[in-house]
């Protein structure tokens, strides 16, 4: 069916067209094509998609916070260093993954975008056209994602590391898991 209206139904040059368009669309390169362009869409989407770690950053920063609140400063000094020094390399990473400062549509004029509005606007590139993304799409993405990557591991190895020894410290200090600030 001809969604353009009436006044291209049956007419020659349109039902020629449609037919070219459609030996095109059969064809191995477009084939070819449509399957590269799914495979980076594929990526994109696998790279976007971990950014649930701004979400766990904010949430460990939360709790780190309300630890600080809660425990004696004096009595507890280390602890409180430590639990300040992964707090500050949450924010870190959290800043190099995503502008934190930007709170309305003109900020972005007046702050620098971070790797994941870099990723995102190079998805736009890459997902507009026919055919497979260029080779400039490929190599930027490639070090977008690896700067992206940088970060990811950071806070994995936070994650991994310096929360359970965070832990260990709260529970070798017998810090109660609920009290009264």
């Amino acid at each position: 069916t001809f969604y353009h209206g009436h006044s291209f139904t049956a007419n020659p040059i349109a039902c020629a067209a449609a037919l070219a368009s459609m030996d095109l669309l059969i064809h191995k390169d477009c084939i070819k094509a449509i399957n590269q362009i799914e495979q980076s869409h594929i990526r994109f989407e696998s790279k976007i998609a971990k950014h649930k770690a701004i979400k766990n950053i904010r949430t460990i920063r939360t709790q780190i916070t309300d630890l600080n609140t809660r425990v004696d400063a004096k009595s507890n000094k280390d602890l409180k260093q430590y639990a300040d020094s992964i707090n500050k390399q949450l924010t870190a990473i959290e800043e190099a993954l995503y502008q934190t400062k930007a709170k309305s549509g003109q900020d972005v004029l007046n702050f620098p975008i971070r790797l994941n509005d870099k990723i995102s606007g190079l998805y736009g590139v890459a997902a507009s056209g026919q055919n497979a993304p260029s080779k400039q799409v490929r190599e930027a993405f490639a070090d977008l994602s690896g700067q992206a990557n940088t970060q990811l591991v950071k806070l994995q190895k936070i994650m991994d590391t310096d929360l359970k020894q965070l832990n260990k410290m709260i529970n070798d200090k017998q810090v109660p898991v609920i009290g009264i600030k």
